[in-house]
């Protein structure tokens, strides 16, 4: 076949058995392996037996000697193991290249849970390091299952605002300074408590932990229910005559909380409580130290 159908160019010179001692560990290599890895490829090297080759090439930076750039561990678990050595042409910059990349790449590899299922199902193995690498598979594999069911908007839930480059939103935003009103909103309004509740347990839904993260929500959407809720209690309001106190403070529970809806009646006391104190505040007043 001519080369000239070759795309990319083929920089494997010559393959060599020889014992990983006589190979230069590389001076640049970035990477540390653990005693779980250390155990996991000695489980599998049992197993199964050698099935790849290490990648060396003729250093200058190392005095011309043959130097890895991939199979640091695998010399280190056994020096005097003679392995199959792919020896390239590459030069040092090339090299630091290859060993900068090699492993990121094999990482931005996506799992196909179906499959990846599948051969966890199939494999068994009687080593303890290859058994708990594969149960740390499953495990993550379940994760990834876990957040794509959270990433999935529920019905009857509003949901976060979809912002399109040609688009325009006006916008209304609303400060919480305490933890507790925040979630009394969450729950008012309907909206998931994920990623950084996870902690919390509870109703709280998985997912990663993240700090100072708000909601983005529907402000048509939203209206609508602070509406259905005024109606429920002007309905109210209707049957027992003695709620029709424009002064008083209506209450409306959702989902277990109870949210306060603050009447106001003129200008100056827009705003402003009806005098008592929230929950969390009642709480803070009464641990005041006795005189």
């Amino acid at each position: 076949m001519s080369n000239s159908l070759n795309r990319f160019r083929d920089r494997i010179v010559e393959v060599r058995k020889m014992p990983a001692r006589e190979l230069v560990d590389n001076a640049g290599n970035w990477r540390t392996h653990p005693a779980m890895q250390r155990e996991s490829l000695t489980g599998v090297l049992r197993e199964v037996g050698k099935a790849d080759v290490l990648l060396a090439y003729s250093s200058a930076r190392h005095g011309n000697q043959l130097t890895l750039v991939d199979g640091h561990l695998r010399k280190d678990i056994d020096p005097d193991e003679v392995w199959t050595v792919a020896i390239t042409d590459l030069n040092d910059e090339e090299a630091d290249k290859m060993l900068l990349v090699l492993d990121p790449l094999a990482a931005m590899a996506s799992a196909d849970k179906e499959k990846l299922d599948a051969l966890l199902e199939r494999v068994r193995t009687d080593d303890l390091g290859v058994r708990e690498m594969l149960r740390r598979m499953e495990v993550e594999n379940d994760a990834l299952e876990e957040d794509a069911e959270a990433n999935v908007k529920p019905e009857n839930h509003l949901p976060a605002m979809e912002l399109m480059p040609f688009e325009h939103y006006d916008y209304l935003v609303l400060f919480f300074k305490t933890t507790f009103d925040f979630e009394r909103a969450l729950d008012f309004f309907g909206v998931r408590k994920t990623g950084w509740y996870a902690h919390m347990g509870g109703d709280y839904e998985k997912g990663r932990m993240k700090v100072g993260i708000g909601r983005a929500l529907d402000g048509g959407r939203a209206m609508e229910r602070i509406a259905a809720m005024q109606e429920k209690e002007e309905q109210r309001n209707d049957t027992n005559p003695t709620n029709r106190d424009s002064k008083s403070q209506a209450s409306e529970t959702v989902g277990g909380t109870s949210i306060d809806i603050v009447s106001e009646s003129n200008g100056h006391d827009r705003g402003k409580r009806d005098g008592r104190l929230s929950p969390h505040r009642r709480k803070r007043k009464s641990r005041a130290p006795s005189r």
